[in-house]
């Protein structure tokens, strides 16, 4: 649901490039896309994956996932465009093709929980500092 909403507001911002500039389809098509990057995080951080994890480490997990996004993106809506299709249509294609590989990421890599035995041996550590070493 988010990706849909996030995605409206990237092709939205690519309909108005396009029609309100002179920008090649490739600049317009980066620069929606970026636009709707960080509102992408967010969105998917807090509602989605409801992560309370460090920022720092997803956001960076994130940001690959997204150069890989973009690069195809990119390629797929411009390469459609190329060869007469209309750049709604190129770009909603694209979207198809990366939607798949983007949540995927983001679910088992990006924003995932840690495994429970990571948890459970924190967890212990914890216990053990609070007590002090255990007396053999």
């Amino acid at each position: 649901m988010l990706g849909a909403f996030t995605f409206a507001i990237d092709l939205g911002v690519l309909t108005a490039l396009r029609h309100w500039t002179h920008l090649p389809i490739a600049v317009a098509v980066a620069i929606a896309y970026i636009g709707a990057f960080g509102l992408n995080f967010a969105l998917n951080r807090t509602v989605n994956f409801r992560s309370h994890a460090p920022v720092g480490r997803q956001f960076l997990r994130y940001a690959a996932v997204m150069v890989g996004d973009f690069l195809i993106t990119v390629y797929v809506t411009t390469g459609l465009t190329m060869v007469g299709l209309d750049f709604r249509v190129a770009r909603v294609a694209a979207s198809a093709v990366v939607a798949v590989f983007t949540y995927s990421a983001s679910r088992w890599w990006v924003f995932r929980d840690r495994p429970a035995a990571a948890v459970l041996a924190q967890d212990q550590d914890t216990d053990l500092d609070a007590v002090g070493d255990p007396v053999a």
